[in-house]
């Protein structure tokens, strides 16, 4: 009996070994910010083995991995992306690979989003593209509803906001 769970064990610990291997880095702007959401590619023979995005400070981890060689691309819209080929993840281990992106140079001009609706009255849906004034002319009660928010006015008399409580005279 002792010596099927000391196998058992001992196959659970070489299947763990295995897998337990993980890649992980740090992704910055040269300016040493981190870069939040950042897409984290990591592939091997061109066969996608993990992915993930970068958090708050930029971190990012893909596991389990096996041992072996694998390509690892970053990127991030506004910059340029970038591989590192042939990164080496051994047995039982942590491979760190930290990427610094460089701008693209190029700026977005305009953005259209495709917001599709439902044309009320009619029972049927519209889809068209909308202005930003369109956009936040947007009736809605759920501000997760909207593609993007909306700026916040404040009426203003005699150069005091409403929402001001300090009285000026």
């Amino acid at each position: 009996m002792k010596a099927r769970i000391f196998i058992l064990q001992l196959l659970l610990l070489i299947t763990f070994q295995n897998y337990a291997q993980e890649i992980l880095g740090v992704v910055t702007d040269r300016k040493k910010e981190p870069i939040i959401n950042a897409s984290v590619r990591v592939t091997q023979a061109g066969i996608l083995k993990g992915n993930t995005v970068t958090d708050y400070d930029g971190k990012f981890s893909v596991k389990p991995l096996e041992e072996g060689l694998y390509d690892v691309t970053v990127s991030y819209t506004g910059m340029q992306s970038k591989t590192f080929t042939q990164v080496v993840v051994s047995a039982g281990g942590k491979t760190e690979v930290n990427f610094v992106l460089q701008q693209t140079g190029k700026e977005l001009k305009e953005v259209f989003v495709n917001y599709d609706h439902f044309n009320r009255g009619r029972g049927y849906r519209d889809s068209k593209v909308l202005s930003r004034k369109e956009i936040v002319a947007i009736p809605t009660n759920d501000t997760a509803a909207r593609p993007m928010a909306s700026p916040i006015y404040q009426k203003k008399r005699n150069g005091v906001s409403e929402n001001d409580t300090s009285i000026k005279h």
